[in-house]
């Protein structure tokens, strides 16, 4: 059985808002910004002065407002995407590396490969 070993929090910003969010989460957690990493370069994470990440910013392409997700990191998403559409799951989209899901409640999450490094 596959299991997730990381659970992180994405802050999605539109391009509008994505610098006065970074700025906003960086001031709350004292936290320092990542070099940014993605095919457009619309990932981050927020560095903690001690301990482990878990807090990482998204600039996402549509302009809707802010939200939040979850990516649930683990050895091999193949395997914890299909626990997850058993215990209730819905599929959404399987972009290049990673699998958006739907909870039954109606919230999205993504299941990502589990990288150790890119915490």
């Amino acid at each position: 059985m596959s299991a997730v070993r990381w659970v992180i929090a994405m802050l999605d910003s539109p391009p509008g808002s994505s610098a006065a969010s970074e700025a906003f989460w960086l001031g709350v957690t004292g936290a320092r910004l990542s070099p940014s990493r993605g095919r457009r370069h619309e990932l981050a994470s927020l560095v903690p002065s001690d301990g482990d990440g878990t807090l990482k910013v998204q600039r996402v392409v549509q302009s809707s407002p802010g939200a939040m997700h979850l990516d649930l990191a683990c050895d091999d998403r193949e395997a914890e995407t299909s626990r997850h559409l058993a215990l209730g799951a819905e599929p959404v989209d399987v972009p290049a590396g990673w699998t958006v899901l739907r909870d039954p409640a109606g919230r999205s999450y993504c299941i990502t490969e589990w990288r150790p490094g890119d915490v």
